[in-house]
């Protein structure tokens, strides 16, 4: 898990890059390209098999729940109501 701190170095870090590219095409090329490259941070929700099955949610049901066994635990929200962020109770 990222900290916040790094989230935002790497952010910085980001940052300076396209801006770095941006001077090096408009010098060097002076010619349009074809694609914007830009870098992205993503954020996914992964089932984490260590913080216990059993535990329930604020909507009742319990945390396994959350995820699609058929589709290799992929964070779909709970089978059973329209809860799509797990909190515990």
């Amino acid at each position: 898990m990222m900290t916040e701190e790094t989230y935002l170095e790497m952010k910085k870090l980001i940052a300076k890059h396209e801006a770095e590219q941006l001077t090096i095409h408009n010098v060097v090329n002076c010619v349009e390209r074809p694609y914007k490259e830009i870098v992205t941070i993503d954020t996914e929700k992964r089932y984490n098999p260590n913080f216990g099955d059993d535990k329930e949610c604020k909507c009742g049901h319990s945390y396994y729940r959350h995820f699609d066994s058929y589709e290799e635990m992929e964070a779909i929200g709970c089978k059973y109501c329209r809860c799509y962020d797990f909190e515990e109770a």
